[in-house]
């Protein structure tokens, strides 16, 4: 998908349970889904939105919950997936948008969620995987971490414990994409 300089996006961050690293994305649960409108033409980012998400077979481990920010009573107080989905696209009609998120992981675990509980992902068919564009739009030969994309474009970190924090990154980095154009 290449990139879009008028029309909004929807921009997507998960967390997902996490007990060992290696662990194959579809061996894992969402327990946070985030999103943020925005508008490349102007940079607008709509104020991001995120939902707890409650597991159906996976408690949040203590390693997990240092890393996410997120307890089991974060989740169990939580949604399930379909319900989140339901939002979103109620609330936020992300159905005719073209969708991103940093790297393939939140796709992939958006894709097996949606895949576990048969229903079907709230955004648009059109995808753009940001980390892939930073790297080109930049000529950078690897994929690097959000942080890293932040800092080597001179920007300061909001945070990345929360999914509205990472969905704010996102906004930022892109923005500054479309500011540089692809070469």
């Amino acid at each position: 998908m290449s990139l879009q300089s008028d029309a909004p996006i929807v921009l997507v961050a998960t967390r997902t349970t996490c007990e060992d690293f290696h662990q194959n994305v579809n061996q894992k649960e969402i327990i946070e889904v985030g999103l943020c409108l925005f508008e490349p033409s102007s940079g607008r980012k709509y104020e991001p939105v995120s939902v707890f998400v409650k597991t159906a077979k996976k408690k949040i481990s203590k390693h997990c919950q240092a890393i996410t920010g997120i307890s089991q009573k974060d989740s169990d107080g939580g949604v399930s997936l379909d319900i989140a989905f339901e939002f979103f696209e109620d609330v936020y009609d992300t159905k005719k948008y073209t969708w991103g998120s940093y790297g393939h992981f939140t796709k992939e675990a958006l894709e097996s969620g949606a895949k576990a509980k048969n229903v079907k992902l709230p955004f648009g068919l059109n995808y753009i995987n940001i980390q892939k564009e930073y790297s080109a739009t930049l000529n950078y030969h690897a994929e690097c971490g959000m942080k890293t994309a932040l800092s080597m474009l001179g920007l300061k970190n909001i945070s990345n414990l929360s999914c509205e924090d990472e969905v704010l990154n996102l906004g930022i980095i892109y923005n500054e994409i479309l500011k540089k154009g692809r070469k």
